[in-house]
This record gives C-alpha cells, structure tokens and sequence, in this order.
C-alpha cells in the first residue's frame, strides 16, 4: 500500500457471529447500476466565492505573519539578554529605573509586541554589544511593523467588506441567481437593487438584514448541491463507453431552462375550500371512500395526508391516499349502512338521516366535516390526485361550479404566468410576480367563503434543468467507482433501521396466522402489528438507542428471521464500534479501507432479509477530477429520488430519462413479480413524477400518456408465508402474483402510515442510516477540540474529517472587541487547532433537539464577510460545534461548479 494514501486500516477486526442456514452467500448478490444517473451544478460558479475574499486584509495579514516570524525568533535570545541585565542592575539601587524600563520591554518582547515606552529601547542599547543591540533594533522594528499593520486592519477589513458587497450585487444580477431567487424570497429580490445603490455610509441595521439574507443565499448558490436546493440547475446522463468531459468544468454561459407551476400545497387548499363551499351550498353528495374497509371494532381506509390528526386540513375533495382507521361507533355504524344503501347522499339528507338519538344536526355537521377532513367519506367529484395537470383541471372546473369567478380568474391567471417564466428578463419575472401579488390579495378578499390564506411566496414552484447534449460517463475510466458504488451498495442492509422490523413482522405474522398461513386482511393486520409490534419497537428503540429490540411474546429465539436480524445488528455494531475506535485513536488524518476487505463483512450478512434492495448514493467528486469521490447520503432506491425532477424532461421528444428508469425498474424484478407503487400525498409537488411502474396500489384507475396503470384494490392484496423458505410474501388475490411495493415521491417514507410502512418492508427500499462522527459521538462529552479523520473505501470517502469544537473554545466575539481583533483572533485560533478555515458547520444548541437536526452551513473564516455571518449564527446557538472539511474544498476555479451525483443501484439475491 502506498504509505501516502493514509493509515492502513484494512484489517477490520471482526468477530465469528452466529452462522444463519445458507443464506450468507456473498456470490448470490449481484448489484446493478441504473444506466440513468442525475447530477446537479450549483447555480454559481466556485469562482463567485471569490466575492468574500479578503484581498485588502489578507496583505496586512501577510506583513503581520512576517513581523511575528521575526518577534519569534528573536524573542528568546533577546529575553535572556535582558533577564541577566536585569539580575545586575537590581543590585545597584541608583540604576532602579532602568531596571523597571527593562522590565516592561522584557514582557513586551514575551508578548511580541511593541513597549509602551520607547524610553525603554533606548536604556536597553546603553547595556547590550553591537551585536546584540542590532537583534533588539530588528526586533524593534519588527514589533512596530506588526503595530502599524493592525492600526491599518481596521480600515483594510471595512474595504474588503465593501467590496465583497459590490462583487456579490455582481453575482445577484446573474439571471440564474436572480430567477432563483424571485422563487425563494421574491420580496427580498425586488429589494437588493434598491439597498446596492445606497452608499456605505447610510446602509442601516435594516439593510445589514438584506445583505444577511442575500448572503446566505449567495452560499447556497455557489457550495450547495442537493436536489431539494432551489439554487441549483438539474441534467441527467447515461453511463457509455464513450469520454466525456464532468459537468463541473461546463463553461460559465451554458443554457438551462426552468419549469414553473402551481404550488400543490396552494392547488389542495383551493381544493379543499371548492369542497366545503359546495357541501355548504348543499350542491354535492358525500359518498363512502372507495377503500373502505370494515372489520369488527375498526374502519380502515385511505386518506390523504400523513400527517398527525390534529394537523389535518379539510381535503374532502381528494382521494386519500394514507391509510387510517378509526373505531366503528354506532353512528358511524347507521352512516356506513346509508351510504352501502344508497352510493352518494345529498350532504342535507345525510344529516337529516342521522339526527336524533341525542345528536342535534348541528353535532351531525361538525362529524360529518370532521370525516370528510379525514376521508372516510368525500364529495362525488372526487378525482385520482395522479398528475399536476389533473389536480389544477379539478381547482378550475370546481372554481367554475360555485360561481367563484375571482378564485377561476386567479387560476388562469397563475397558471398562464407559468408558461411565461421562463425568461432570463428578470424585469419581466419581477412584474409577473408583483401581478401575481396582487391578485392574492384581491383573492383574500373577494372570495366570500372559501377561507383563503395564501402568500405569494408559496404561489410558484420551479426548478431548472441544463439545456444541450446529456452527459456521459465513461465505464472504463471509473471501472473503480463503479466497483465500489456496488461494494457499498450490497452492504447497506448493515445500515437498514427497519431490518428488525422485517424479521419481527415474519414472527408477528407466524404467531397471529401460524406457518404456512394467510391474512386477507391487511390494513387491520398493518394496524396490529404497528400497535403491537412497531409501535412498541420503536418508543423502546428510541430510548434505548438500540434496534435490536423484539416483543418478548413472540419466543422467537430461536427464529431464523430474528437470527438474521440479529446477525445484521451485530456486524452494524462490530462496524460502528470499529469507527469509534479509529475516532478515539487520532493521530492520522485519513484511514483508508480496502473494499476487498469488506468481503470479510458481507461474506456474514444474512441475505433472506432483503430479496431485493435498491438505494440512491449522492456522490461528488472531490477534486473536479473524478479520481476520489464522496458519499454524501443514501437514500431510497428504484428512481425514488430523481422521480420528482423527471417533468423537466417530459416535453422532450424523446423523453429518454423516464423511458430509461422504467426500463431499469423493470429490469429488476424477480419472476412472476409486479412492482406497484403506493402514491403519495397529492398535495406535494415531490409526489408528482412521470408513470414508472404499470401497477398502483389503492389509487384510481388512469392513463397517464402512453402508460395505463392497473389497479390493485387494497382488499385485493394478501400477505401468505412460504414454510419452505420461513418468509412472507406479498401477493395480489387477482393473478397471485408477488407485489413488490414502492413508494416513489420525495418525500419521507418513515411518515407515511402505518399500512404504508408496513406494505414498504415487502419492497426493495431500506432506510439507510449512514455512520459519521457527529451521531457517533454525539453522547461525548466534549471540553476541548477533537479532531476525527476522513475514511474512504478505496477513492471513495465515506466518512469526512470532522472537528467537534467545545462551547467555551468556540471563537465567538468578545465584548468590545473590533472586527479586525476578531478576525485576527479567529485566525490565528484555526492555525493553532489545525482546524479549516473553509468547513460546513453544524451548529447545535442545548435546549432544542430540534434545531440540532439542521443542516451544515458553509463558512469561510478567513472572509470577514464569512466570518461575522457565522458570529451571527453563533448568537443563536450555545452548544457544541461540528465542522467537517469540504470536501470537495470549493476553492475559487474559474468556471467550475460544485456537482453532485445521484446513482441509483439495486441488489438481487438470487434463489
């Protein structure tokens, strides 16, 4: 191993873990790339962070370092002078004077800085040789240089802050920054021209905001990379046997193009107030929801949201596409009997209907409401949320049945200014948006009834996609990436949370059906196994910060898919403990891995867990040069993650990503197997995408271009366990079919209901939670600076360098102190603690878990810019401070961006 690529730790202690039948085979596995892949620039080039250099400073800064360098290493011998003249005129009472002259220059020559008293200099020659009289002037002039230089630091920094706002405002005006933008904060875009043109002198605390605000954006623009960024641009590729150049060197005028629509959020709400206005008017009929279910005790059906109960708004207009359930009481009882009767009711006769036995109409309306909130019952013109396009057809044909011509005539309007936003004349935008403003407010207040809230803000939704050829990556030159996307892929069950979960539901079932049993029950099986079961799992799993709890009632010791659980549970601790143990050591800046090392961990992975498996790796290369590259997160697989961006492609002609991913999903499934997909909530623009798979589970009906889903009813759906194999299989009563299920809008699976949750441990998604040092140590205490080293896997790193920062060392300014101390100070404290100046920051705060989950923010120490920006956010947060290096370091660099990969793979275990 070449000893320049870090400490080698290849050899990762594990130990012999329980064997689990023959299912641990590594050669069964295979891994398949999608030949799709997506890949996001940042909105800005690297060479825009040039704007918070400090230039002017940096100058001083460089004198300063070289007036230190001399007071250093002239401050030892110069002190044992004066020490010894000092011993030698304390005997002499006449010479006490000098004496004390000494003795402050002795301490200034300690601190390396000028005395106080030039006197003192002068004292100093009378006693010291030619020699050493020369050492004292140069030490002399040293210090006054270092003094001098300081003075001007003042003035350096408020020249450099002034031009960083200048160079920023050049940036802002870039149309892509601009349009991005007008989107995420339209009212501070139509201020910035207004605040640039004010001098220095007469910018206020209210301008100080702006420029906060602008800034932030600005560094998302230029450092961030994810998908759910609104300052970045979206293109896809394909892998080939061809060389092409990487996206991050793309000359700084390429094309992009934007795709702007209706937020959903703001479609449902119309939706929902179209809903009440006409149950109101009594010009609708209720109806039962479609995938109603009735058991003994319970109702279960499909709704909508996801979300708790208590946060539900009304959307009694929409499919419900989240599985709930209620208790069946008799009133709900005679309401079940009324609509199985008679299909839909005129919302007064319904009401009428179930009156009495103690129930005044009034109580009846609010029950009725309160169901049609959560949907068990809805309007007859109910519609399949499955399209953008569908959701606004409904708000419009709806605005247009109730006579709300304000609420049409904004829709037209909003929906026409879609197809006008594509434009870098940003005066253009601007004036759309302002008639866009205006029109909510004429909305708020004409349209009697409906209970609108609405702001501008949450009007549009847009994303932008590169314009011209689609890139390419070559097989050949990264033979070596490839190989270890798959090596990481194949081991991600280690990190699957919902592992134990899959095997506990193997036993729930066997203990509820017995061996070789059947459940055609499935939404009031999901709703035991999560009251029983999940439920339980997770409160215990959550407090004891442990997965590897099971239901002592199950007496499953001795059960092979708890065995297998077990086993996973054991290699992940082995894994995290072996991290642990290189993050204590220190010592190193990297470790290094080899991936033929990791067969000696997959070689004990239980397979019978995961069938099939697929996730998305986001990766970025870390110098531009694709050689080393990092992996950012691991989300679900099988398109899960490119679904939402698909629609910037779909007027294509060939529309080649859709065609492309259906095709590797299809691919992917095993014999006498359908992947269907369970929809997500209509009032998400991340649940809309193209048509992947041909099945859906619960949803309507429909044709979505070329592709006619088939339906499979919820009551269609059977879970049976094969004794042969000890496993559970989902399966459609129709054809008897296996059913993989997966859910692909961008949203998180973990929050969706529990049927959901349950139907998504038959699919191929895992919910990977990645190890990094921050969750590692987070129970640490931490009283001082603890530095942590990178970890790669052959070129790539999985594991940055991080730095945990105690509290009462963080940099923060002190009282009184001038931004050229602070600054001065902060860089010297990164020097002393071998910290980055560059590094994303996660800051945490003691009192709240909630703002610990924030993301990283990127910073610049050594840009004063950066730097009082971060002193900013640091008064807002008291805890402990995690940096971690950028990787890769957005140094300045011409046109290159910033890039991010998504790489979708999926794992079969073959029988």
């Amino acid at each position: 191993m070449d000893p320049r690529d870090g400490a080698d730790v290849s050899n990762i202690a594990l130990k012999t873990v329980e064997p689990v039948g023959h299912d641990r085979d590594p050669d069964r596995i295979s891994t398949v790339l999608s030949p799709l892949f997506l890949f996001r620039l940042a909105g800005l080039p690297l060479a825009a962070l040039g704007a918070i250099e400090s230039c002017n400073v940096r100058t001083l800064v460089e004198r300063i370092d070289g007036h230190q360098a001399t007071l250093q290493a002239l401050a030892e011998p110069l002190s044992a002078q004066l020490h010894g003249i000092i011993n030698v005129l304390a005997k002499d009472d006449a010479l006490r004077t000098d004496m004390r002259e000494l003795i402050e220059l002795k301490r200034a020559v300690h601190n390396g800085r000028a005395p106080k008293r030039a006197a003192a200099l002068d004292v100093a020659r009378r006693y010291l040789d030619g020699a050493q009289a020369a050492q004292l002037d140069a030490w002399a002039a040293a210090a006054q240089g270092q003094k001098d230089s300081l003075a001007g630091c003042a003035d350096a920094l408020a020249q450099d802050l002034e031009a960083s706002r200048v160079a920023i405002h050049g940036w802002a005006n870039r149309p892509v920054f601009q349009r991005a933008l007008q989107i995420a904060n339209a009212q501070l875009e139509e201020k910035l021209d207004r605040y640039f043109a004010r001098p220095e002198a007469q910018i206020t605390h209210k301008h100080r905001l702006l420029d906060n605000a602008l800034f932030g954006y600005f560094l998302r623009a230029c450092t961030k990379t994810s998908p759910f960024s609104t300052f970045g641009i979206v293109s896809h590729g394909l892998w080939s046997d061809l060389p092409a150049a990487a996206p991050a060197h793309l000359a700084q005028g390429f094309g992009y193009r934007t795709r702007t629509r209706l937020n959903a959020a703001l479609l449902a709400r119309m939706a929902s107030s179209i809903a009440k206005a006409k149950i109101a008017r009594a010009t609708v009929e209720l109806r039962l929801n479609p995938t109603a279910l009735v058991n003994e005790d319970r109702v279960h059906f499909l709704r909508l949201r996801s979300r708790p109960l208590s946060r539900l708004m009304a959307f009694g207009s929409l499919t419900s596409h989240g599985m709930f359930s209620i208790a069946l009481t008799d009133p709900l009882r005679r309401m079940l009997e009324l609509l199985r009767a008679t299909p839909a009711l005129p919302f007064r006769s319904l009401v009428e209907a179930l009156a009495g036995n103690g129930q005044s109409p009034g109580e009846v309306t609010s029950w009725l409401m309160y169901l049609l909130d959560v949907g068990l019952v809805e309007s007859t013109d109910t519609y399949d949320a499955g399209s953008y396009r569908d959701l606004l057809e409904h708000v419009r044909r709806g605005a247009a049945e109730i006579g709300a011509d304000v609420l049409t005539r904004f829709v037209e309007r909003a929906d026409a200014i879609t197809g006008q936003m594509d434009t870098d004349d940003v005066a253009r935008r601007r004036e759309l948006l302002g008639g866009i403003a205006a029109a909510v407010g004429d909305l708020e207040t004409e349209a009697d009834g409906l209970q609108l809230k609405l702001e501008s803000s949450t009007i549009f939704y847009e994303d932008a996609a590169l314009d011209g050829g689609r890139h390419g990556l070559p097989f050949a030159g990264n033979a070596e990436l490839i190989g270890n996307l798959k090596t990481l892929q194949q081991l991600q069950p280690v990190f699957d949370v919902n592992a134990p979960l899959r095997a506990a539901l193997a036993e729930y079932f066997k203990k509820r059906f017995g061996a070789g049993g059947v459940c055609t029950d499935v939404p009031r099986f999901s709703e035991e196994f999560a009251r029983e079961c999940a439920g339980p799992f997770q409160n215990v799993s959550a407090e004891a910060k442990t997965i590897e709890y099971f239901d002592a009632s199950f007496d499953t010791r001795h059960s092979a898919n708890i065995r297998a659980s077990r086993v996973l549970h054991s290699l992940r601790n082995l894994t995290l403990r072996h991290l642990r143990s290189l993050g204590r050591a220190g010592g190193t800046d990297e470790m290094v891995i080899d991936p033929a090392r990791l067969a000696a961990l997959r070689s004990q992975m239980p397979t019978r867990l995961h069938g099939v498996y697929s996730g998305s790796l986001f990766m970025q290369p870390c110098a531009g040069d694709a050689r080393q590259w990092v992996l950012n997160k691991v989300y679900g697989g099988s398109g899960q993650l490119m679904s939402r961006l698909l629609y910037l492609w779909q007027d294509d002609r060939d529309d080649l990503a859709t065609r492309t991913l259906r095709a590797y999903i299809a691919a992917n499934v095993p014999p006498d197997t359908v992947v269907a997909e369970l929809p997500g909530n209509g009032d998400s623009n991340l649940n809309f995408h193209p048509v992947l798979v041909d099945h859906v589970i619960g949803g309507a009906p429909r044709t979505d271009g070329p592709h006619e889903r088939v339906h499979i009813p919820l009551a269609e759906l059977l879970i049976r366990h094969d004794p042969p194999t000890d496993t559970l299989e989902l399966v459609s009563a129709r054809d008897g079919r296996r059913v993989l299920p997966v859910y692909l809008g961008g949203l998180v699976s973990e929050l969706l209901p529990d049927v959901q949750k349950m139907l998504l441990l038959f699919g191929v998604a895992t919910s990977v939670s990645l190890p990094s040092w921050d969750r590692l140590f987070h129970a640490r205490e931490v009283t001082a600076i603890d530095a942590y080293p990178r970890v790669r896997v052959g070129n790539v790193v999985v594991l940055r360098r991080m730095w945990a920062i105690a509290p009462a060392l963080v940099p923060r300014r002190a009282p009184g102190e001038s931004d050229a101390e602070l600054y001065l100070r902060t860089r010297n404290w990164c020097r002393e603690h071998g910290v980055p100046a560059r590094s994303y920051i996660t800051f945490t705060r003691t009192d709240s878990v909630e703002a610990n989950q924030r993301k990283p923010m990127f910073f610049d120490l050594a840009s004063i810019r950066s730097l009082l920006a971060f002193q900013k956010e640091l008064e807002k947060h008291e805890g402990v401070l995690w940096l971690a290096e950028p990787l890769p370091d957005p140094v300045p660099d011409g046109a290159r961006h910033h890039c991010e990969y998504i790489f979708d793979l999926t794992s079969i275990t073959r029988s």
